[in-house]
């Protein structure tokens, strides 16, 4: 049986999995929707340029709520939410929390190697 799983692994490394193109690039498309919603979302709660930049969002962040934020990190950002009371931070900061999310690089693993068997 492991002999059997081996040879599995080895031509599964060898020749890859199939993939759906199309799944792939409307899921990429479906991000970058998202992701520029709410950037434009937090651009109009903070006025920042840039609110996907830590320094910015840190400075505007101690600004609103009169606490220092020493990380935004994905472990601290649940407890400020929690912590804070206002809710332009509240929101900004589950904008990050989403802004940040790694569900979708998996696509971009899987565009980029669609693009390099052609």
């Amino acid at each position: 049986m492991e002999q059997k799983l081996w040879e599995l692994d080895v031509l599964m490394n060898a020749y890859g999995v199939k993939v759906d193109k199309e799944l792939v690039e409307g899921a990429l498309a479906i991000g970058a929707i998202r992701t520029e919603e709410l950037m434009v979302e937090a651009q109009k709660i903070s006025g920042l340029d840039n609110p996907n930049s830590i320094v910015q969002l840190k400075e505007w962040l101690e600004g609103i709520t009169g606490q220092e934020i020493s990380s935004l990190n994905k472990n601290d950002v649940p407890s400020l939410i929690e912590n804070t009371t206002s809710e332009d931070a509240k929101r900004m900061l589950e904008i990050r929390q989403e802004l940040s999310k790694t569900s979708t690089k998996k696509y971009d693993a899987m565009a980029i190697s669609m693009r390099n068997r052609r």
